[in-house]
């Protein structure tokens, strides 16, 4: 009976170690598999992170230009804002100064005007 009993343990020894060969070399192939995804995703991110990093960096240069130009044209509006500040005043005194020009060259016609037609056809006015 033992030597039954050994034959069995032997057999269920055997069929252990056989299936545990079978595991350990499915296990094997399945590192070697793993090993090369990893050096295949290795190679193939570092190009990626590569161009991702030369892509953040255009865009922070991209973003400082345009916040360089923001600032210039900030600059311009408030130039252009003085500007027409200066011209609405000089307007402003030029309509007056006009305004003045007129009145002034109106009463001066008036009273050349005034004093030809008083002087008369002898040339001289009836006055004094």
């Amino acid at each position: 009976m033992i030597e039954i009993a050994v034959i069995i343990l032997a057999v269920a020894v055997v069929a252990a170690s056989v299936f545990l060969i079978s595991v350990l070399v499915e296990l094997k192939k399945t590192t070697r598999r793993l090993n090369g995804f990893i050096d295949s995703l290795d190679r193939d991110l570092l190009p990626a992170v590569t161009e991702l990093r030369y892509a953040l960096e255009d865009i922070r240069t991209t973003t400082k230009r345009a916040r360089d130009l923001s600032e210039a044209l900030h600059d311009v509006a408030d130039n252009v804002r003085s500007v027409s500040d200066v011209v609405s005043g000089v307007r402003r005194e030029t309509n007056a100064t006009l305004a003045g020009l007129k009145a002034g060259l109106k009463t001066g016609l008036g009273v050349f005007l005034k004093n030809l037609i008083g002087a008369g056809p002898g040339g001289s006015s009836k006055e004094g």
